[in-house]
């Protein structure tokens, strides 16, 4: 392991304290629960060794109320007028929300990201559960039974962001050249007489990738009846090429116009940081001042491009980079609650338990996901969707949909769209009091 790990002891009070008033909200107080053996309060979290060694959890995980325990057991006992609860939530919270697994190993795929089939939640399978969640509303009940106070669960999501990332706008000119050459040598083959209106269609400069009046039309619509308190409309700009994996669009008259586009519309716009500073954090700064510069707006909100998140570490750069959201969390390769949550939590330092300003927005779904990387189908990937929907709505997360322009075509050979359709009214149905939103 080539990171040491240095936990002072007013780091982990901080970090403690931190963590129990994000999971349990309403029902946090210090003179109710606290971490550690010899708090004098009713309830208390017995911590395990895990700060003193940390380590991937055992290969058995003890299971509380039908949760995987992944450091300290599931004993509960009342002793001397105290609840001691040896499931150590902190240390499992810490351990997802951080990141710290990824300094067990170098293996990473050829983007350079740790990948989720080596993730501790996919192998003992609760990628698809925000399993800290669960601990939260387990707490919550625990202390507000024990303690005399009243408890409502979730009644759905509480926010459903509709976010996009813009990497290819449109066809670029020699894609779209051999693009065009290729469907209209298809054409001739099969009906001649169709190619006219096959060049118009293919010639339209509006037609290929640039799906945005359609996103517009459709996002608007799902804003305006669930209003700006449970939804958000977020795209999120590409501007460099710093490698052959990156795009630079927004300095020609196409794209101000698009600019315009989308700041006419009223979405949130915010920075893609490249795929190049995903592997070299020191672009991250600079990359964000030119962007900033060139579209004249602060652009707080970033996701990197392809998930490209190396290493835990550079969302440090993030904050010196002006940015105070971030909606980059998840695996590219699985869809699922990479953190193991579904609400948004502040940075953790993954060596010593710093809490950071930064916010992550935990990323429940990319489309991509779905059919290239998990090979589902159409029926499968609704099905897939629908699961990770319900399990955030069950604990009164955040759903955050990632769908490109380039997916949002509404060609024939993708059923993308359909399933974007579908996925947002499935999301919409879950949030609640839909008629009293603002």
């Amino acid at each position: 392991m080539k990171y040491s790990f240095g936990f002072s002891k007013e780091n982990l009070d901080i970090l403690s304290r931190y963590l129990l008033k994000w999971m349990l909200g309403d029902f946090y107080r210090d003179d109710l629960i606290s971490y550690g053996g010899n708090g004098g309060t009713p309830v208390r979290i017995i911590p395990s060794r895990f700060f003193e060694s940390p380590r991937l959890p055992e290969q058995d995980l003890p299971v509380l109320d039908g949760m995987p325990v992944l450091f300290g057991n599931n004993e509960i006992e009342f002793t001397d007028g105290h609840w001691n609860i040896s499931a150590d939530f902190i240390a499992s919270a810490f351990f997802m929300l951080s990141r710290v697994e990824e300094f067990f190993t170098d293996k990473r795929d050829v983007n350079h990201r740790f990948e989720g089939v080596s993730s501790t939640a996919f192998r003992y399978g609760f990628i698809t559960r925000p399993l800290l969640d669960e601990y939260a509303l387990f707490l919550r009940r625990f202390v507000a039974e024990k303690c005399g106070m009243e408890y409502h669960a979730p009644r759905g999501i509480s926010r459903l962001l509709l976010t996009h990332d813009i990497d290819m706008p449109w066809l670029p000119r020699y894609l779209k050249i051999r693009f065009f050459i290729v469907k209209t040598l298809k054409q001739l083959l099969k009906r001649p007489s169709g190619v006219p209106a096959l060049a118009r269609k293919l010639l339209d400069p509006n037609e290929d990738y640039f799906s945005f009046p359609w996103i517009l039309e459709h996002d608007t619509r799902i804003l305006d009846r669930l209003g700006s308190r449970y939804c958000e409309i977020i795209f999120f700009l590409l501007h460099s090429r710093r490698s052959s994996k990156d795009n630079r669009y927004l300095h020609t008259r196409r794209g101000r116009r698009l600019l315009a586009m989308l700041r006419d519309a009223g979405a949130t716009l915010g920075l893609h940081t490249s795929f190049a500073a995903g592997c070299n954090s020191e672009l991250v700064v600079p990359e964000a001042k030119a962007l900033r510069a060139m579209t004249g707006l602060p652009l707080t909100c970033n996701r990197n491009h392809i998930l490209c998140l190396r290493d835990p570490l550079d969302l440090i750069r993030l904050e010196e980079a002006g940015v105070t959201d971030d909606y980059s969390a998840a695996y590219a390769d699985v869809a699922g609650f990479r953190l193991g949550t579904s609400r948004p939590v502040r940075r953790i330092h993954p060596l010593t338990g710093e809490v950071g300003s930064l916010i992550l927005h935990p990323l429940t779904i990319m489309e991509c996901s779905l059919d290239r990387y998990m090979g589902l189908n159409f029926d499968q990937a609704y099905e897939y969707c629908k699961t990770l929907i319900d399990h955030a709505a069950a604990v009164g997360g955040e759903v955050s949909l990632l769908w490109h322009n380039t997916m949002l075509t509404g060609t024939k050979d993708c059923w993308q769209r359909e399933l974007y359709v579908k996925v947002c009214d499935y999301a919409v149905s879950k949030v609640p009091q839909q008629g009293d939103h603002e």
